[in-house]
């Protein structure tokens, strides 16, 4: 039986962007080991006041993908000051996720 591979086993067919643009913000993307998020449970975390999202290295591929569109909601609803509970940013975020897996020539 095959087991995923997590995101830093998986380099060479994803590569984690280092930094994005977000509505005219550099924000830089970091991997980040279990230890920082264990407590909270969390796979990514999104520090908004020094522009830099962390997500966890133990996360398959997709998981790292889902959650690494989930923080850059985050910082869309603090920047336009949508005020969006983390249920609306994880629903946005798993809607927007699934329609662009689903239609690979969205973008």
């Amino acid at each position: 039986m095959a087991f995923k591979k997590s995101v830093g086993e998986m380099r060479k067919a994803w590569k984690l962007p280092k930094t994005l643009r977000i509505l005219g913000r550099d924000v830089a993307v970091s991997l980040v080991a279990k230890g920082p998020m264990v407590a909270s449970q969390e796979y990514g975390e999104a520090d908004l006041d020094d522009s830099e999202i962390r997500i966890g290295d133990w996360l398959c591929e997709s998981r790292a993908r889902a959650t690494l569109l989930h923080e850059v909601v985050h910082f869309i609803d603090d920047d336009l000051g949508l005020g969006m509970s983390e249920e609306q940013v994880a629903g946005v975020a798993q809607g927007l996720f699934q329609a662009l897996r689903d239609n690979e020539r969205f973008i």
